[in-house]
């Protein structure tokens, strides 16, 4: 059976705001600077699918069923957003402040040491890729969150959080952190801006 991810809850957002609780991953990541429409932010979206689907067609190739899973549809490329410490300080950012964090998850039934054999392998057979050496395995830790679908431009997310605060409000909540995750569930390549498709995820806690 192949495994997806986006059938699972934390994928399920709808324009609606949700609050839930999101488990923890494993995940391969690559931490970048700058503006998103940069060559530099290009190199290391390459850079990760090198990883991601090195790691699916080595673990489809091995022979490993765990929990009835022979295959994966690799998961959607995930963005951890904040601003540089300049911006912060300054109280105000353009796109060149921004720092991030990739990841695409990994599914718990892959084993922790396959993954760090995979991965070691595919940075040596995929050494022309730039930055390739860069991405590591992480964690993204489990959290209370609050998230939202939203859709059309990235530029016109500040809608959909503005739709996600009053939520989060009216539930006597607060958000823990000015971080934000995104999950792109479009490729911006292939789909015209006015149809994309991205999750919006914030860390929240019960107003004290």
């Amino acid at each position: 059976m192949k495994f997806d991810i986006k059938k699972t809850s934390g994928y399920h957002a709808t324009k609606k705001p949700q609050i839930l609780e999101r488990p923890g991953y494993r995940c391969l990541c690559i931490n970048g600077a700058g503006d998103p429409n940069g060559e530099d932010f290009s190199v290391d979206i390459q850079a990760m699918y090198a990883c991601a689907y090195g790691l699916k067609m080595g673990y489809k190739k091995s022979g490993i069923e765990a929990n009835d899973f022979d295959d994966y549809v690799v998961p959607p490329l995930q963005g951890y957003w904040t601003i540089n410490e300049r911006a912060q300080k300054l109280g105000t950012w353009t796109k060149a402040d921004l720092v991030y964090r990739l990841e695409i998850v990994i599914p718990e039934f892959v084993p922790d040491a396959f993954i760090q054999e995979t991965l070691a392998a595919t940075q040596t057979a995929k050494a022309d890729v730039e930055r390739i050496d860069q991405v590591s395995i992480g964690t993204i830790a489990p959290a209370k969150i609050c998230h939202i679908l939203h859709v059309g431009p990235y530029d016109d997310e500040q809608n959909s959080f503005d739709t996600m605060h009053a939520f989060i409000n009216a539930h006597g909540a607060v958000r823990t952190s000015k971080t934000h995750r995104e999950i792109y569930l479009s490729d911006a390549q292939r789909t015209a801006p006015e149809k994309l498709k991205t999750i919006l995820e914030v860390t929240i806690a019960e107003e004290a």
